[in-house]
């Protein structure tokens, strides 16, 4: 069983990882990580732009209410 996490990138791309259900209380508390030069990625290809040199990671959290 998996749970899986939707968002929207920068160029209105939805975007999903999976999660493994085992995995799911430390996902709600601690959230996901995503670099932060995936958010700069163009909307007509999966890498980022050359210019990118942006380097760190941020984290999602999911919202537990969304959980069906």
């Amino acid at each position: 069983k998996m749970l899986r996490l939707l968002w929207v990138d920068m160029a209105g791309k939805h975007r999903c990882r999976a999660i493994p259900w085992e995995k799911t209380n430390a996902t709600f508390k601690h959230g996901i990580g995503l670099t932060t030069s995936c958010m700069a990625f163009p909307s007509h290809v999966d890498v980022p732009v050359e210019a990118d040199s942006s380097t760190g990671e941020v984290r999602i959290l999911p919202d537990s209410e969304a959980l069906r």
